[in-house]
C-alpha cells in the first residue's frame, strides 16, 4: 500500500520541429564500422544525437566560454531535453485547441509481456510497433489497434478517422493509413576517399516523411525541454532556431535534414510535467546510469552501445545507454559520459509515468 506520492512539478516544455512531406532524414545506426551506418536509420532522433546538433550550432556563433557554459548546463541538470518522437497536427484546428497536436511516445519495452503467451500473432504485431500514444498507453496491449509501426487506442483512432472524413476524398467505410514514414534505400558511390573504398558502391537508407496533407494531418517531430538556468534561455533558443538552418539527420546539401521552422507547442499535455517519482515510469531519452544503484531502479531495459568512432585523434570509448522506453522504479538522475576529446554522450533522464501493469 503507498502511503505518501512525490508528485514534481517540472517546467517542461516543447519544441516543434515542422516538417515538410516528402523530406528525407538519416539518423545512421552508431556503429563502429562506419561503412554499415549507412546502411540502415533510426527512425526517430535520439537525445544525445540531439544534443550534440545543439551544441554544434551554437558553437557556431558564440565564442568557446558560451559554449563551455552551455555544455556545462547540460551536465549538471540544468537543462534537460528528451529524444524527438513523431506528433500529428490536425492542420484544420486552430493554433490554441487542446486537441491540435497528437504526440507519440516510445512503446514500453514490456509491452509483449503484459500479452497472453499464447497469442501469439498479437505478440508479432506488437514487436513490430515503435511508437504510441498515452491514452494508448493505459490499456492492455492486446487491445491495441495496430497500424504500419504505430499502436493506438480503437477509440482515439475512430477520433482521427472521424476527424479526417470531411477533410479527404475517400469512403467513410475507408480507414485512414496513419504512416510516419517510409524507409527508402538508394545506392551510391564513394568518388572523393583516396583509400581502397574509393568507388565502391554503397546504400543509404532514410527516412521519408509521408504526406498526410490528404487526411488534414501532418508529420512533425517534437521533444521536451526544462531549463532550469534562466540566463542559458536564449543561447538554448539560438540552438533550437538553428535546426532549421543547419539542419538534423543529414546533410542538407545533400537533400537531407531540412527542418521547416522550429517553434513552442501551445498546449503541454499534464503527463509530461507531472511525474510521480513513487510510480513506475518510462524513458523518454537515452540514459546512461549514475551509478550502480541507478542501474538496479531499473525493471526492464533495452540498451544500445554508443561511440567507438575513429577519429584523428584516436578512437572514442565506447558506452552502452539505456533506450527510451525502458521501465524503472524510484528516480534516475542518469549522467553524461565524455567519451574522448570534444565528443561528450549526453545521458540525463527524461521520463513519465506509466501503468504498474508494465512493471513486469
Amino acid at each position: 500500500m503507498k502511503l505518501h506520492t512525490h508528485l514534481i512539478a517540472v517546467n517542461m516544455k516543447i519544441k516543434i520541429l515542422n516538417l515538410k512531406p516528402n523530406s528525407r532524414f538519416h539518423f545512421g545506426n552508431i556503429s563502429v564500422d562506419s561503412d554499415t551506418a549507412l546502411a540502415d536509420t533510426d527512425e526517430y532522433l535520439h537525445s544525445d544525437v540531439l544534443f550534440g546538433a545543439l551544441v554544434s550550432n551554437l558553437s557556431q556563433i558564440k565564442p568557446q566560454p558560451k559554449i563551455e557554459s552551455f555544455i556545462k548546463a547540460f551536465n549538471n541538470g540544468n537543462i534537460l531535453i528528451s529524444s524527438a518522437f513523431y506528433c500529428i497536427e490536425k492542420t484544420a484546428l486552430p493554433s490554441n485547441d487542446l486537441n491540435k497536436y497528437l504526440f507519440f511516445i516510445p512503446k514500453p519495452v514490456t509491452a509483449t509481456s503484459i500479452i497472453d503467451q499464447n497469442n501469439y500473432d498479437k505478440i508479432k504485431g506488437i514487436k513490430k510497433i515503435k511508437f504510441i500514444t498515452n491514452t494508448t498507453l493505459k490499456i492492455n496491449p492486446e487491445n491495441w489497434k495496430l497500424k504500419n509501426s504505430i499502436g493506438i487506442d480503437p477509440k482515439e483512432y475512430k477520433e482521427i478517422n472521424d476527424y479526417a472524413l470531411p477533410q479527404g476524398n475517400f469512403s467513410p467505410k475507408e480507414e485512414i493509413n496513419i504512416a510516419f514514414y517510409n524507409k527508402i534505400s538508394t545506392p551510391n558511390v564513394n568518388i572523393h576517399l583516396s583509400n581502397k573504398n574509393a568507388g565502391h558502391p554503397f546504400v543509404v537508407t532514410s527516412l521519408q516523411i509521408n504526406d498526410l496533407s490528404h487526411f488534414g494531418l501532418k508529420v512533425h517531430f517534437y521533444f521536451l525541454y526544462n531549463i532550469k538556468d534562466e540566463s542559458q534561455h536564449a543561447n538554448f533558443e539560438l540552438a533550437t532556431q538553428l535546426l532549421a538552418y543547419n539542419g538534423v539527420g543529414g546533410e542538407r546539401s545533400s537533400g537531407y535534414g531540412f527542418i521547416d521552422g522550429v517553434r513552442d507547442a501551445e498546449h503541454i499535455p499534464s503527463y509530461f510535467t507531472s511525474p510521480d517519482i513513487d510510480e513506475f515510469q518510462m524513458t523518454l531519452s537515452k540514459v546512461i546510469p549514475e551509478n550502480k544503484e541507478e542501474l538496479s531502479n531499473f525493471s526492464a531495459l533495452d540498451t544500445s552501445i554508443r561511440g567507438g568512432r575513429n577519429s584523428e585523434k584516436g578512437p572514442f570509448k565506447k558506452v552502452r545507454m539505456i533506450n527510451e522506453g525502458s521501465v524503472f522504479s524510484h528516480n534516475v538522475v542518469g549522467k553524461n559520459e565524455e567519451l574522448g576529446t570534444e565528443q561528450i554522450r549526453y545521458g540525463k533522464c527524461i521520463s513519465m509515468n506509466i501503468p504498474q501493469m508494465y512493471s513486469l
